[in-house]
């Protein structure tokens, strides 16, 4: 929209040039119909139009890149600047008898003060530096001004208003040929913002568009009427001025109040759009909140896949070597008492045949051990005594004349916990200490729990034989993993119980010298 504005300064520049060629023609030639048609336009001296000719083409040329243009008009500027310094001169400084010139160049006061505003705008234009574009915006509105006197002067035949000096008249239609040409030169400003916001489709834009002409033509056609009034003797020119005051008053008063309206109501609008995109916002933040917390979950079910992943590649693994050696172990052995025929020989069989059935029993029942933790069945969440769980324990277990079962659960003597998962945990810890006990001492084991807000800290100390954390560190916890024949066992419970104690984010560690003990730290989060 703005380059099709801008496009009208071709119009304007044109126009100008037409009305010079017109007057150079009808009055440099004399043609004397044209004194008749317009009686009235007979003040326009042949300079005005020239320069009006010369003005009109670099309003027009604006834009155009041909160097040979751009000096040809710079130096009619320069002509059409000298002209009207030697009028302004004429008239203050050193007054002189311009008709001694070769070529005639009188014109009005008026006019050569507007040909070198006009000429210092195009200058400027053409020049761009920092401040042109306000120093040009202050020259034209100055122009206009200057230019509606004339023609107002003109209209009403008021000579006070028909020219700003003695002897400075101003033909109408040289006024409304500056008009013209300052109309273009402000569309042809370069960087022009001001026409960028009377053109924006803007709230700004709108305003400008209504407040703008208004406030510019209002005083003026206001006070053509009122003077009309006065010259027509309606009221006096005291009257006059009371009323241009009141109705511009009205009318600027009119115009701000249904522009505040609108203001008004779009900001009533805006302050309920940024509302609804507060809750927008909000809604945005619980979901996103919600999309984090599906993130940790499936993030958490992702590392729980793993480790079930993990978990089953070991078991399978664990199920074929621990399956695999007894069963063929057996069936070797079934072959062996079928061929023989010594009753010692097969007796002999029959004992290892039950060994390998043994081995086989243990294997299964560890196997579904894992298959039990992994089904992750969390019932039975309930507050449990320790002591308790540990005497149904004792009643099951095996101890020597002279073994000692010390505990000290005063700090910490109930847990919330899954009571299958406790009651595994404690059988395991203390079946191991029974298991792995030294054959020269008695066996001594030492449990404690202690508390730290939801968490419980259960401590299994014994003196038996002891492991060698630094080969077998590594692999304490994997499945089917055992560090001495001095026991049987299928080397699945420790597994079993760091499985089952991690599932709820707690913790397990050993520390064991060999021929001195081993000892468990077991971090228990309640449920």
């Amino acid at each position: 929209m703005i380059a099709k504005i801008k496009k009208a300064n071709i119009f304007f520049g044109g126009l100008s040039i037409a009305i010079g060629t017109f007057v150079l023609i009808g009055w440099w030639h004399e043609f004397t119909f044209m004194h008749q048609l317009f009686p009235q336009l007979h003040p326009m001296r042949s300079a005005t139009a020239l320069c009006f000719i010369v003005c009109g083409l670099s309003i027009a040329s604006v834009g155009r890149k041909m160097f040979l243009l751009r000096v040809l008009l710079l130096a009619g500027l320069i002509a059409v600047f000298s002209v009207g310094i030697i009028q302004i001169i004429n008239y203050f400084f050193y007054p002189f008898d311009l008709s001694i010139l070769s070529w005639p160049i009188k014109m009005s006061l008026a006019s050569g003060l507007l040909f070198c505003i006009l000429s210092i705008v195009l200058f400027n234009n053409i020049l761009s530096y920092r401040y042109a574009y306000k120093v040009n915006l202050f020259l034209i509105l100055f122009g206009l001004a200057i230019s509606l006197l004339a023609i107002t002067g003109y209209i009403l035949d008021y000579q006070a208003l028909y020219s700003l000096f003695p002897f400075s008249t101003m033909a109408p239609h040289t006024a409304v040929t500056f008009i013209i040409l300052f109309l273009g030169a402000f569309l042809a400003l370069r960087d022009n913002l001001l026409l960028e916001l009377i053109s924006a489709n803007s709230l700004g834009g709108q305003y400008a568009r209504t407040v703008l002409p208004v406030g510019l033509l209002m005083p003026v056609l206001l006070g053509l009427l009122l003077l009309a009034a006065v010259r027509w003797h309606l009221f006096s020119l005291e009257v006059s001025f009371i009323l241009l005051v009141f109705l511009c008053s009205l009318v600027v008063t009119t115009i701000v109040y249904q522009k505040s309206k609108l203001i008004h109501k779009i900001d009533l609008h805006k302050q309920k759009t940024l509302e609804n995109m507060r809750l927008l916002n909000a809604q945005l933040g619980k979901l996103n909140e919600e999309l984090r917390l599906h993130e940790y979950e499936l993030k958490t079910e992702k590392e729980v896949l793993e480790t079930t992943n993990e978990t089953l590649d070991t078991f399978v693994h664990a199920a074929s070597h621990d399956l695999r050696s007894p069963v063929q172990n057996m069936k070797a052995l079934h072959q062996l008492m079928k061929q023989e025929e010594d009753e010692m020989m097969k007796k002999k069989y029959l004992k290892a045949l039950e060994s390998s059935t043994n081995r086989l029993e243990n294997t299964i029942n560890g196997l579904m051990g894992i298959v039990a933790l992994q089904s992750n069945q969390e019932s039975n969440i309930e507050k449990i005594s320790f002591q308790q769980v540990l005497d149904s324990i004792l009643a099951d277990c095996t101890l020597q004349k002279g073994d000692e079962v010390i505990v000290h659960f005063k700090e910490a003597p109930f847990i919330v916990y899954v009571k299958p998962y406790l009651q595994s945990i404690l059988r395991n810890l203390l079946t191991n200490a029974i298991k792995y006990r030294s054959p020269n001492k008695n066996l001594k084991i030492h449990i404690t729990t202690k508390r730290a807000g939801h968490r419980v800290k259960l401590k299994v100390q014994d003196n038996g034989i002891g492991i060698d954390l630094q080969q077998y560190g590594h692999l304490i916890f994997q499945p089917f993993k055992r560090f001495s024949e001095h026991a049987p066992g299928s080397g699945i419970g420790l597994h079993l119980i760091k499985g089952m104690i991690e599932k709820n984010e707690g913790t397990i560690r050993v520390e064991s010298t060999l021929g001195i003990g081993t000892t468990f730290y077991c971090e228990l989060i309640e449920y």
